[in-house]
């Protein structure tokens, strides 16, 4: 495996700072204490750098807080950073570890280390590759391959961040990093909490997916090799019983064919029952033993929603052939994947339909109701979910004129920030 070596100085470079004090003010810069390291951001990049040069950077103890995620209200435990100046040392080091394509090509000396070898269909945490990254491969799949995704495999892992192993992690980075400074800074942020990743840090993300780029690799490269290597012997077998010599070997699978990992929620795709459970025992052994992980009693195996035709007569009195579904849809990522079309989960569903009534009740819209009801727009605008939108959204909000206000807001916040 190849390790890299003299990354800690990149890391606390001066120009890397300063990056990385503009990166962790994204969406902040109207806060009073971001706004004055800003204005004198020369001089907070001398004293972090001096700080990090000494190796003297220590998090600071914070006291979980719980909130409510998602359209589920999950509860969560998560930390808050500092921006002076822990969440800029966090995007110090992701700027050099896991540098954005971009950033590659200006600069060939940097290199992808966290995200090296990452796998094509891990999503979530990663820019560009988001839950309508994952969506779009999932319909293509489903759509044009529909023998090899009659069943589907899904899974989660159990207090995913919580549950990864101090020991583990460290020693994995230390098969890819070869630089002691920068790995005893890791172990500093690592060990910010007694037991997994903390919630909240910006390095958590990328150092979760660099955990699970072994489980990737071993379900889409290795997880069916017993079977392969069964069926190539079984095969030159049946040649030389009939007299022949064994020409080109079939190439049988030796891994799932299709499959998507959203963070810790990973769906694979078979054409048939028996090998997705071969998988899923597989992938449990694998994540018990090697990583130290768990995977929830909530794993199902699954027959993926078919199609049939029915003969129906329209308006005019004339028949006509309509496809129909049935059966189960895939719940993932926020979406329900059917072969035919794909809609919005109901829970998110109700949330937003709910949402706009509310604010249709109100005298004046503020801006935080107006860029919250815009941001849930993208569920309709990649769904097959028009109908919903033109009886339960549209008739209660106008999107034209909660965009304006958001437009409004943010040339007001900027004009703010100028002057000050």
């Amino acid at each position: 495996m190849k390790t890299y070596k003299n990354l800690y100085e990149k890391i606390i470079s001066e120009e890397n700072l300063k990056k990385a004090f503009y990166a962790a003010a994204k969406g902040k810069k109207n806060r009073r204490d971001v706004r004055q390291i800003l204005n004198n951001i020369d001089e907070h990049v001398c004293i972090l750098h001096e700080i990090l040069k000494k190796e003297e950077f220590r998090p600071a103890h914070h006291i979980p807080q719980e909130i409510n995620d998602g359209f589920k209200q999950k509860k969560r435990r998560i930390i808050k950073p500092y921006y002076k100046y822990e969440q800029v040392v966090h995007h110090a080091i992701i700027q050099i570890l896991a540098p954005k394509p971009e950033e590659l090509a200006k600069d060939p000396t940097l290199k992808k280390v966290l995200n090296r070898g990452a796998y094509e269909f891990s999503c979530g945490s990663i820019k560009g590759r988001g839950a309508h990254y994952g969506k779009k491969y999932i319909e293509r799949w489903i759509r044009n391959d529909r023998k090899n995704t009659k069943y589907v495999l899904k899974i989660d892992v159990r207090h995913f961040f919580e549950s990864i192993p101090h020991d583990r992690l460290k020693a994995k980075l230390r098969r890819v990093i070869a630089d002691e400074k920068t790995l005893r800074l890791l172990d500093i942020i690592i060990d910010a909490v007694p037991e997994g990743l903390p919630l909240g840090y910006y390095t958590s993300q990328w150092l979760a997916n660099f955990y699970l780029q072994d489980l990737d690799h071993y379900i889409k490269q290795e997880i069916w090799k017993p079977e392969k290597e069964k069926k190539t012997a079984q095969y030159i077998a049946r040649t030389k019983r009939k007299g022949k010599t064994a020409g080109k070997v079939p190439k049988y699978a030796c891994g799932v064919k299709y499959g998507v990992r959203y963070v810790d929620d990973i769906v694979c795709f078979g054409a048939n029952k028996r090998d997705l459970k071969v998988a899923l025992e597989r992938i449990e052994a694998f994540c018990e033993e090697k990583l130290g992980l768990i995977i929830k009693d909530t794993k199902q195996i699954f027959p993926l929603s078919k199609e049939y035709e029915v003969e129906t007569i329209d308006r005019h009195g004339k028949k006509k052939i309509v496809t129909r579904e049935i059966g189960r849809a895939l719940d993932f990522m926020g979406f329900l994947f059917r072969r035919t079309r794909t809609t919005i989960r109901k829970a998110i569903l109700y949330r937003i339909t709910r949402k706009a009534r509310k604010i249709s009740k109100k005298q004046k819209i503020n801006w935080l109701d107006a860029s919250s009801m815009i941001s849930r727009m993208g569920y309709f605008k990649h769904t097959n979910s028009y109908n919903v939108f033109a009886c339960w959204i549209s008739p209660f909000i106008n999107i034209k004129q909660l965009k304006k206000k958001v437009s409004k807001h943010g040339k007001k916040g900027s004009a703010n920030y100028a002057a000050a």
